[in-house]
């Protein structure tokens, strides 16, 4: 016969767990699960996130850092410019004078320059004397075209099939400003003038555009000798002495390493000069003036020169991209000299 008895736990055993025991483990498990799933979809979001931040960062280059010292600041704006191909641009000079019964006159130049091929294509008006016509201008480093058209003064040779007149040089009876700078097919000399370290100055918004100001000093005499027309072109007597005139200038920088703006402000001088028998005097002015009148035979002037005011200049760049500019063709170019 098989005789049952009751099974008694052994003292070394462990008790089996009770209720509450078993329903705090399963809550760990499930708080377990939950991070355990938490943590993988921060993982991939992270993993995705990363991946959008390389291929953004891949389609761009990083901002490129903007050296103080020359040549470096040159090199590096200028390449930065040729990359973009072209731009827009607007360049405003406001100086002192007598202009068309205005004692202020202004100026404003609209066109595109091509980095690349270094071609500059402008027009240029005067709000204050709409009577003046500026005729189209397209400059390179070794040529100016202007469309002046047939209705001339018989010693230009342009005619109406050849409206533009070639030269070699836009700068005027050798007289050199700011503005020739500026309004130049190469930014070196501009973005070359001061010769110092630059100074970080405020960060602005120009256009929609953020924008750092690098600010310092030059002459005009440093501006006339890197400026490669104004080195061609024929120097007369001229005061004051360019390397006594010193210009204030700013250079703004966005954040692809490309001049958006750049202003400087020049004096502006006055000279007198005998006008023949009646015994009045005519006048000339700009950032310097020649010690001799135009006429034939020249005259010295009657007065030493002096300061009327100062000149403002701002030059600013938009719609940055390719430009072209087509140069006229040699049928419908006349050569001043031919």
């Amino acid at each position: 016969m098989v005789t049952t008895e009751a099974l008694v736990p052994s003292p070394s055993s462990p008790a089996p767990p009770d209720a509450d025991a078993l329903f705090k483990e399963a809550q760990r498990h499930r708080r377990n699960r939950r991070l355990k799933r938490s943590s993988v979809a921060i993982l991939a979001l992270l993993v995705v996130s990363l991946i959008g931040l390389m291929v953004a960062g891949g389609s761009d280059k990083a901002p490129p850092v903007i050296p103080l010292s020359q040549p470096a600041f040159a090199s590096t704006v200028v390449e930065q410019a040729r990359a973009a191909g072209g731009a827009d641009f607007t360049l405003v000079v406001r100086s002192p004078g007598i202009g068309c019964g205005s004692s202020n006159q202004m100026s404003v130049n609209r066109g595109s320059v091509d980095f690349v091929n270094r071609i500059i294509r402008y027009s240029t008006s005067i709000p204050g004397c709409p009577a003046i016509a500026q005729p189209p201008t397209i400059q390179t480093l070794t040529a100016t075209y202007k469309d002046v058209g047939g209705n001339v003064a018989p010693s230009v040779p342009t005619t109406a099939s050849r409206p533009w007149l070639q030269t070699t040089s836009h700068v005027q009876e050798g007289l050199f400003s700011v503005a020739d700078a500026m309004l130049s097919p190469a930014l070196t000399p501009l973005l070359s003038a001061v010769t110092g370290p630059l100074a970080i100055g405020r960060s602005v918004t120009i256009n929609g555009v953020a924008a750092t100001e690098y600010r310092g000093t030059t002459t005009l005499a440093v501006l006339q000798r890197d400026d490669p027309v104004f080195a061609r072109a024929g120097r007369d007597s001229f005061v004051p002495s360019a390397s006594s005139i010193t210009i204030p200038i700013q250079f703004w920088i966005d954040g692809k390493g490309r001049l958006v703006r750049a202003s400087a402000t020049e004096p502006v001088y006055t000279q007198a000069y005998p006008r023949g028998m009646d015994g009045g005097q005519v006048r000339s002015g700009g950032a310097q003036v020649s010690t001799s009148s135009t006429g034939n035979p020249p005259v010295a002037a009657t007065t030493p020169p002096r300061v009327q005011g100062v000149a403002h200049l701002t030059l600013t760049f938009t719609d940055f991209g390719t430009k072209v500019i087509v140069l006229p063709s040699p049928t419908a170019t006349a050569t001043a000299g031919s």
